[in-house]
């Protein structure tokens, strides 16, 4: 059966390099858009798309805001390449599934919500998930990382200075599924001393790489972060943990993201949009601006360490 003109066209343009991906496309991007490409061209039928039939055909979706907004502008920027939308045709379709700051503000976590994570994730019972699941959960809270970011960790991405005070941690940049092997790289660095909960940061991590240490044998490569059995963490088992403790703490729609909204939202009210685009890895200020709502509540007690030793999360 031959394919729909308009998603061979899709598939040829999403090989071709950007300055955001040189390499073109990412697999799981791609399956991603295909797949709602396709849904779209069945509602179609035989018309030719408009701004007005995806913006009906995507508010009948069952999907959650914050997806509409990604397929709004990946979809919207391929229909302007086709020449199926003109420039206010791309801005129209993307701004009316935008976010807005208090769409934003209502998934955020507070600090008593982000104690009370790390407090549950060691209430496992097996030892290694008990000293694993608070380090992940800490690193969340911390640094604002990607779930791919920590399951692509290696052992070698950590690193204690004691001269220096501080502790080296490296994240890959791509958001792709594709982690091993090659990439560009964040260096974070946080004081040794850092402490969340009245629990030292070096301190949870050395007691997981004791746990781990059992493992070893188990462990088919160098990833920092295994299960039971060896293999290298699932961002589906970081989904599911995360999901698990703020259902047993009875909080509603938290996920593993919601700690980089936490993160984003308090950096960038405490320190400004730029240092809070470093730290999250973001290309574009108009990202980080969704973290931003200035009727915050005052997270002053975060980051205390840092103001006061002139110490910032970025190299």
């Amino acid at each position: 059966m031959a394919q729909h003109p308009i998603l061979e066209a899709f598939h040829k343009q999403s090989k071709l390099s950007s300055q955001k991906r040189p390499a073109g496309m990412t697999a799981k991007t791609h399956r991603f858009y295909s797949h709602y490409l396709n849904q779209y061209l069945v509602f179609l039928e035989s018309d030719p798309p408009s701004r007005s039939t995806f913006v009906e055909w995507l508010t009948s979706r069952q999907l959650a805001r914050s997806t509409k907004h990604t397929i709004a502008c990946g979809l919207g920027r391929f229909f302007r390449v086709l020449g199926a939308f003109d420039h206010d045709d791309q801005v129209l379709v993307t701004q009316s599934f935008r976010y807005t700051p208090s769409s934003w503000s209502e998934q955020t976590m507070t600090q008593e919500m982000v104690i009370g994570m790390l407090r549950q994730s060691s209430k496992r019972t097996q030892r290694l998930a008990q000293a694993r699941n608070p380090f992940i959960t800490v690193l969340l809270a911390t640094i604002g990382c990607r779930r791919g970011q920590i399951t692509g960790m290696n052992c070698s991405d950590i690193r204690i200075d004691g001269k220096g005070n501080k502790i080296y941690i490296s994240l890959l940049r791509q958001k792709a599924n594709e982690y091993v092997g090659g990439g560009e790289y964040d260096i974070k660095n946080i004081p040794l001393g850092y402490t969340v909960d009245g629990r030292k940061l070096s301190d949870v991590y050395l007691s997981y790489l004791i746990e781990r240490a059992a493992y070893t044998d188990r462990s088919k490569d160098d990833s920092l972060f295994i299960s039971l059995h060896g293999d290298r963490l699932t961002e589906a088992y970081i989904t599911k943990y995360i999901k698990e403790d703020a259902a047993a703490l009875g909080y509603v729609g938290i996920t593993p993201h919601s700690f980089r909204h936490y993160v984003g939202h308090r950096v960038a009210n405490e320190h400004g949009v730029g240092i809070a685009a470093a730290l999250l890895g973001h290309s574009s200020f108009d990202t980080t601006m969704k973290y931003m709502n200035k009727n915050m509540v005052d997270f002053s007690s975060i980051y205390q360490q840092d103001k006061k030793e002139g110490n910032n999360h970025e190299q």
